[in-house]
C-alpha cells in the first residue's frame, strides 16, 4: 500500500512538473514581485531608486525538489537620462536547471506633473539544462519522456514603464527571440503587466494595492497583493495567485536603506494534495531613493 501511494505521488509530481516546465511559463513566479521588477521589465531600472540591490531566494513547493534564486542591481544615471542594471537568475525544478544573466538599460523621459515615462531594453544569455534520470515502470525506454539536453541562447527583453508620485505601471515582454534546440525545447515570449498605487501619508499608515499579470500565451497568472505600511518602515500584506496560492508577506526597511522581506504561500492547487507544504520566500536588499 505504501509503495503504491509513493508511485502515484511520484507520477503526480512528474505530471505537474512536466506541465509547468515544458508547456507553461519558463520563468519563475515570485510572490514579492515588487522586488523583482528589474528582472521582468528593464524600463524600471533606475526609475524609483538611485540604487537598488536585491537578493531573493525562494523555496518553491516544499516537498518538491527545486528553488529559484534571483540577484539584481540597478543604478540611476542622470547623465544618460536613465538607468543601468544587471540581473542573474538561477532556477532548479526537478531534473531541469536554468541560468540567466542580463544587462538592462532604461531611457527616461520627464513629463508634466513630476511623471516619468521610461523605455527599457535588456540583453543577455540563458542556459537551460535537463539531466533526467528516468526509471520507466514497464519498458527500459519511454519515448514520451523528455530527452536530456544543454542549451545556451541569447535573450532580449523590452519594457515600458510610467511613474507619477504614488502610481506606477508598466508592460513588458521577455525572451523576445524565440529559439529552439534540436530536441524541440523552445524559449518563448513572456508578457508582463504591473500596476500599484499608494494611499496615505509617509509619516503614518499607507495602503498599497498592487497587481502583476503574466502570460506566455499558454498559461496565465495573476498576482493580487494588498499591503499596509507604517512610516515606510514596516509592512504587512496578503495576496492571492490564481489557481495556485494564498500569500502572506512581511517587510522591514531599516533606515530606508536596507530591506528584509519574507513571504509564505499556502498552496491551493493540486500540489496541495499531500505533495507540497507551501512555499517560503526571503528577500535581502539595499535601496536608496
Amino acid at each position: 500500500m505504501i509503495k503504491q501511494f509513493t508511485f502515484q505521488k511520484s507520477i503526480l509530481v512528474l505530471f505537474i512538473l512536466n506541465w509547468f516546465s515544458f508547456k507553461a511559463q519558463q520563468e519563475p513566479l515570485f510572490t514579492q514581485f515588487w522586488n523583482t521588477k528589474n528582472f521582468f521589465n528593464p524600463a524600471t531600472v533606475g526609475l524609483n531608486y538611485k540604487h537598488q540591490a536585491t537578493f531573493l531566494a525562494r523555496w518553491q513547493w516544499i516537498g518538491v525538489n527545486g528553488a529559484p534564486e534571483l540577484a539584481s542591481y540597478s543604478v540611476k544615471l542622470d547623465k544618460f537620462h536613465g538607468g543601468l542594471g544587471l540581473s542573474y537568475l538561477h532556477d532548479k525544478i526537478g531534473f531541469s536547471n536554468q541560468n540567466q544573466l542580463k544587462v538592462n538599460y532604461s531611457y527616461q523621459i520627464q513629463l508634466k506633473n513630476e511623471s516619468v515615462l521610461s523605455i527599457g531594453i535588456a540583453g543577455g544569455i540563458a542556459n537551460y539544462r535537463l539531466d533526467g534520470i528516468w526509471v520507466p515502470p514497464t519498458t527500459p525506454i519511454d519515448p514520451n519522456l523528455p530527452v536530456n539536453f544543454n542549451q545556451t541562447n541569447f535573450i532580449a527583453d523590452f519594457g515600458i514603464a510610467y511613474s507619477r508620485k504614488k502610481f506606477n505601471t508598466g508592460i513588458s515582454v521577455t525572451q523576445l527571440n524565440r529559439q529552439a534546440n534540436s530536441d524541440g525545447y523552445q524559449y518563448g515570449e513572456h508578457f508582463y503587466v504591473f500596476a500599484d498605487y499608494i494611499f496615505g501619508k509617509v509619516n503614518g499608515f499607507q495602503f498599497k494595492p498592487q497587481i502583476l499579470y503574466r502570460t506566455d500565451l499558454n498559461f496565465q497568472s495573476l498576482d493580487v497583493n494588498a499591503s499596509i505600511f507604517y512610516k515606510e518602515k514596516y509592512s504587512l500584506g496578503i495576496g492571492y495567485r490564481n489557481r495556485d496560492a494564498f500569500c502572506f508577506n512581511v517587510g522591514w526597511d531599516i533606515k530606508r536603506k536596507f530591506r528584509i522581506g519574507y513571504a509564505y504561500d499556502i498552496t491551493v492547487s493540486k500540489l496541495n494534495n499531500g505533495v507540497s507544504g507551501g512555499s517560503h520566500e526571503f528577500v535581502l536588499g539595499f535601496i536608496l531613493k
